[in-house]
């Protein structure tokens, strides 16, 4: 049996500790908030990142707590798992940021709104460089104009603002979110990476569509 410690031993273990695990959880949302957003595509590096931190969170105050009390300081090892469930339970109540499409487009209806009246009054066209609480949703931070293929029968090319989500690491497939200003119709597609043309597949509201 480790020898107890000191009062002072404990202080400063007990500090120690808590630091490690405030680091590891910003760790965590800089993985989902800045790494992601950067590297534009969700590879082996980002989510590898984001395993590590939340094996991080996870592991850690386990570790922590059976040292301290390994060390004879039972009261603070309590009071870092209490400190990491507490922590646990809040972030889980508030929510953790969603990644799915559904997710971002209701986090950020408000902000595509804004975005789809711009882009009807002809002040967004080409390729523009997004509002910055839109910019990490898109892989290249910018919005598209982007048009599909002219209907031989109607004559009809459906066309559209398009933010690309996601792109696989070889520009084989991608997804993204696209705005019609009216109703695509069946044959409706985009452009979403070098070797993949997608489609309208799931209709969010407000003329926004998800398209992969």
């Amino acid at each position: 049996m480790a020898e107890p410690v000191t009062d002072r031993s404990k202080h400063h273990r007990f500090w120690l500790v808590a630091v490690v695990l405030v680091l590891g959880w910003l760790a965590l949302a800089a993985s989902y908030y800045l790494v992601l957003p950067l590297f534009g595509v969700l590879s082996m590096v980002t989510w590898s990142l984001i395993s590590v931190c939340w094996l991080w969170v996870i592991v850690v105050p386990v570790l922590a707590a059976g040292r301290l009390v390994w060390h004879g300081a039972v009261r603070l090892a309590v009071v870092v798992s209490l400190l990491a469930a507490l922590t646990g339970a809040a972030l889980w109540t508030l929510g953790l940021p969603q990644r799915t499409p559904e997710g971002q487009f209701r986090q950020h209806r408000g902000d595509l709104a804004r975005l789809a009246a711009d882009y009807r009054a002809g002040r967004v066209n080409g390729d523009t460089a997004l509002p910055w609480r839109l910019r990490f949703l898109s892989v290249d931070g910018r919005a598209h104009h982007r048009c599909g293929s002219t209907d031989p029968q109607t004559g009809r090319k459906d066309c559209a603002l398009f933010l690309l989500l996601w792109q696989d690491w070889r520009a084989e497939s991608g997804i993204g979110f696209a705005y019609y200003p009216t109703r695509p119709g069946p044959d409706a597609s985009i452009l979403t990476a070098e070797g993949d043309i997608g489609e309208p597949v799931g209709e969010f509201g407000a003329g926004w569509w998800l398209v992969g």
